[in-house]
């Protein structure tokens, strides 16, 4: 996810930015500069159960994001086989 985070092209550097501006903040802390909540929410000025919820609903984003887009590869994959 580092990478993801620090590139802006990609499917879950596109999803990333769809987040809420904290959720990514949140998101880049912990994932690309590996800071623990607490230091996150120090940094952010939240609590830190505030924080560990944004990471957490980021994190659920992102991976339902993830779910999906294998979903319509599949889907593709099995139209295209079909359709042989």
């Amino acid at each position: 996810m580092r990478d993801a985070l620090d590139s802006s092209d990609g499917f879950i550097a596109q999803v990333v930015e769809l987040l809420s501006h904290h959720e990514r903040m949140a998101l880049r802390l912990r994932h690309r500069d590996g800071l623990a909540s607490g230091a996150i929410a120090a940094r952010m000025n939240l609590p830190e159960k505030i924080v560990r919820d944004l990471i957490e609903s980021a994190e659920a984003t992102v991976r339902a994001a993830q779910r999906a887009f294998v979903e319509a590869l599949a889907e593709n994959a099995q139209s295209r086989t079909a359709s042989c």
